[in-house]
């Protein structure tokens, strides 16, 4: 597999101030301490390219031996 993770950590505590939530509330509901944001120019696609990237040189093939690409993309 492959990976791609944008480079801002939003912890709970920045989290807290957009929601009026306290940082324990957030853990204790959804169980996160941290999460990651894009910036606003980063694409689903610019992710998805990287972490297919990624992939590819994990392991040692050239995207011309691909016969299929599965992409997915979650929030927890």
């Amino acid at each position: 597999f492959g990976l791609a993770l944008p480079s801002r950590v939003v912890g709970n505590e920045e989290l807290s101030a957009l929601t009026g939530r306290t940082p324990d509330w957030i853990r204790n509901v959804c169980g996160i301490e941290e999460r990651r944001w894009a910036d606003p120019e980063i694409t689903v696609v610019d992710l998805a390219c990287e972490a297919a990237r990624h992939c590819l040189e994990r392991g040692h093939l050239a995207a011309k031996e691909l016969g299929l690409l599965l992409v997915s993309s979650g929030t927890a």
